[in-house]
């Protein structure tokens, strides 16, 4: 089931991120910002968006800029659609980052 939350859902925006990219590469869970960072050896890929709805998309061949009024994850976590007042953009994760995932679920202290 797609999960899409307005930007103002923050928290939940944080957890679902955090789950989504979790062992992928780097992530980084702020207050006010998200980012992640592929494990170069894998792949140069990365995503970010801020509590403000800002977002920047970086792949080989591709980069792409814009404000996000509203966040949908998709149900395995592989993907992460932007829909914003001109802008719709969907982030996929590179299938060969997905085997690093882990079947045991993550701990996020920081969200307790």
């Amino acid at each position: 089931m797609l999960q899409k939350l307005p930007i103002e859902e923050w928290k939940s925006i944080q957890l679902l991120f955090a789950q989504m990219f979790d062992r992928l590469g780097e992530v980084s869970i702020g207050s006010d910002i998200l980012i992640f960072h592929a494990w170069p050896e894998y792949v140069s890929t990365s995503f970010s968006i801020g509590r403000d709805g800002k977002i920047h998309s970086s792949m080989p061949l591709h980069q792409m800029n814009g404000k996000a009024t509203h966040v949908v994850f998709s149900e395995k976590l592989e993907s992460i659609s932007i829909i914003g007042l001109e802008l719709e953009y969907t982030y996929t994760i590179p299938e060969m980052l997905i085997p690093l995932r882990v079947k045991s679920p993550p701990e996020y202290s920081n969200f307790k």
